[in-house]
């Protein structure tokens, strides 16, 4: 029979974007100002991709075309401006294709808490909008839906009760107003599944870790 010193310790805590909110020198979060905030994923030149020569499963002549239109048309039913919230390894200024519409770079966080809305396909950093209880609108490609990673769109919309939008067949006079619909049920669950427990400590996550490693060698 193992000992008590051989068991498995379990430290209950956040994941690490959690670390965010605690570190956040301005919290408040802005419910209207930003208008729509697209969570760029990199898709059609992410490096992982590059390095490993695994086929990309969105092409940059189709793909940011499609991005451009499709949110442009979502701004337009919605009457806010768009803006790209870029991905951190992404490096739009030598590519020939890109997004058509503003490009920022290093500001995903404060972008998303001065959103109205965030749009995305499945990015990590959709639980920041969770948390922040921001309508999100979850979209597709023609591309994007032969690959695997239509599982990742829908495993999102499983969870947030959320449809996903092909923006390659976006259906005529499509009510957009209508996707803006935060389930608080939801948006919990997803919070208590997958980003942080109720009952977990309000600290920095390594703090959490050294605190309960240190309780463990003191009573060892």
């Amino acid at each position: 029979k193992a000992s008590a010193k051989d068991r498995p310790s379990l430290i209950k805590a956040h994941n690490f974007d959690y670390d965010f909110f605690l570190t956040d020198q301005n919290p408040e979060v802005e419910l209207d100002e930003g208008g729509l905030v697209f969570l760029d994923a990199d898709e059609a030149y992410h490096s992982d991709f590059v390095r490993l020569s695994v086929k990309l499963h969105a092409t940059a002549e189709n793909y940011y075309p499609t991005m451009n239109t499709g949110l442009s048309q979502i701004a337009e039913a919605l009457s806010c401006d768009v803006r790209i919230a870029a991905h951190p390894r992404s490096d739009y200024q030598s590519k020939p294709y890109k997004y058509s519409l503003p490009i920022l770079e290093d500001q995903t966080f404060e972008l998303i808490k001065q959103a109205s809305v965030v749009v995305s396909h499945g990015s990590t950093a959709l639980q920041w909008a969770v948390i922040m209880r921001k309508p999100i609108i979850l979209v597709t490609t023609d591309e994007m839906n032969k690959s695997i990673f239509k599982q990742t769109t829908e495993a999102f919309a499983f969870a947030l009760g959320k449809d996903v939008i092909n923006l390659n067949r976006i259906p005529t006079k499509y009510d957009w107003k209508n996707q803006l619909f935060v389930d608080e049920t939801k948006y919990k669950n997803y919070i208590e599944t997958y980003t942080k427990q109720s009952e977990t400590p309000e600290k920095p996550l390594w703090e959490i870790v050294i605190d309960r490693m240190e309780t463990d060698l003191i009573h060892e």
